[in-house]
């Protein structure tokens, strides 16, 4: 880096995220005439150098990252190196990522709603579809995202929801990097075939997607246990509930969507994003009474009335966001301490236990809980 301000042609105006593999920064580039772009830039912190096995892997995914476009996944502008470090520069998505917008729910007592869920599902399965079926020269390339979770689910202020950090995950994978403190968290979002390090295609996303989904219905961590171990046999092995045993207002087709999602064999699972979009649209005819239900945009800014000038934590728990049916399901809200600023595709490792915010009309199924820390 040439100045304590700058790195390859960009301005770093401000540091928005810091993890254990990369700085996220606001940034800009000037043009001709003064023509500013103002951008999110990812540092990645430089292990090995630029000859090193991460650095090749990274250029080689950024090659394939920068073909993607499209409303519902980060656009990856251009790769860029300086002294042997590299940086992504990608769309800046102003807005927070989906761990910390449900933490937000918890904590202001807002449900975030079974339409909004569903929502923000759709968002993701598209932008999945779009990478999925990415192709070079007529031929599939078979992209896979690898670490679909909530802290590369962005959620903007115009209620937009795009996919981030393709082209990061299977660098550090193949590298053997892995950012500190976010195995459990990456484990509790991973396919079988993936926590078994096996071959893996698009369905992996998906039973990630299921994941996530799950979790916003439900309102309760899925697989993530206390270690490391107990996460991985939770993935592998624990008992997948229907969500709505956690949450009475979820309906039968709902579940069935999502355990499809869930199915531990590729083969019984739903297969491909397209057809998840495809069942997450009927799911939302299905359920939906008025628009407000899923409208992100005026949901964003309710719970976000600060906008842009929320202070920087250093920590973020996933907490729970479920709305119940008023008449079937008794609520209890929760709150949980933490806000944290996320203009782009700032990394957090999302983790830890929020007793039920719900009150239920029946019991729920047993399941293991999962107090773990990030």
């Amino acid at each position: 880096m040439t100045s304590p301000r700058t790195f390859s042609r960009y301005q770093l105006l401000e540091l928005i995220g810091d993890g254990g593999m990369a700085e996220v920064w606001r940034a800009t580039a000037t043009g001709p005439h003064g023509v500013r772009k103002e951008v999110a830039l990812k540092l990645v912190r430089g292990e090995g150098g630029a000859d090193g096995l991460f650095a090749r892997m990274l250029v080689e995914e950024a090659r394939l990252a920068v073909r993607l476009g499209g409303p519902h996944v980060v656009q990856v502008l251009e790769l860029c190196e300086e002294g042997g470090r590299y940086g992504l520069a990608m769309e800046l998505v102003r807005g927070r990522d989906l761990g910390k917008v449900v933490e937000r729910c918890a904590r202001e007592g807002v449900p975030f709603g079974l339409g909004r869920a569903l929502a923000v599902a759709a968002g993701v399965g598209k932008g999945l579809a779009h990478a999925h079926r990415l192709a070079v020269d007529g031929r599939p390339v078979g992209l896979v995202h690898r670490d679909v979770s909530p802290h590369n689910v962005l959620v903007s202020f115009d209620g937009d929801v795009k996919l981030a950090d393709f082209g990061i995950a299977r660098a550090a994978n193949v590298a053997g990097l892995t950012e500190p403190g976010t195995v459990k968290g990456k484990l509790a979002y991973m396919a079988p075939e993936q926590a078994r390090a096996g071959p893996i295609d698009g369905r992996a996303d998906l039973f990630a997607l299921g994941v996530i989904l799950w979790e916003l219905l439900a309102g309760q961590r899925l697989f993530a246990r206390d270690t490391e171990a107990a996460t991985l046999a939770a993935v592998l092995g624990d008992p997948i509930p229907a969500p709505s045993g956690w949450n009475a207002a979820v309906p039968p087709a709902v579940d069935a969507l999502v355990l499809g999602l869930l199915e531990r064999d590729p083969e019984r699972r739903t297969a491909s994003a397209d057809e998840a979009v495809a069942a997450l649209a009927a799911a939302l005819l299905g359920i939906q009474r008025t628009a407000a239900e899923v409208d992100l945009r005026a949901f964003m800014h309710r719970l976000f009335p600060e906008g842009d000038e929320a202070p920087i934590p250093r920590e973020a728990t996933l907490v729970r966001p479920v709305e119940p049916e008023p008449s079937r399901t008794r609520t209890a809200p929760a709150g949980v301490a933490g806000r944290r600023r996320v203009l782009a595709a700032a990394g957090i490792a999302a983790a830890g236990l929020l007793a039920a915010w719900l009150g239920r009309t029946r019991p729920p199924p047993a399941l293991s809980p999962a107090p773990a820390a990030a």
